[in-house]
């Protein structure tokens, strides 16, 4: 479930909810990516993780 204030953050500020929804669950996603601290990992597992966000109709 999305923080429902962020949500609210980003739509008023002018992004549409379908926007502001792809943004916030693609953050949530690559969040666990900063405890990472081989930037190879890092770079492998973002981009699969935007090739499965992407496949979703995420990002």
């Amino acid at each position: 479930r999305l923080d429902a204030n962020a949500l609210f953050y980003l739509r008023s500020r002018g992004l549409p909810e379908a926007l502001a929804q792809q943004l916030l669950t693609a953050a949530f996603c690559r969040e666990p990516l900063a405890f990472l601290a081989d930037p190879d990992v890092i770079s492998a597992l973002t981009g699969r993780l935007d090739t499965a966000l992407a496949s979703a109709g995420v990002a």
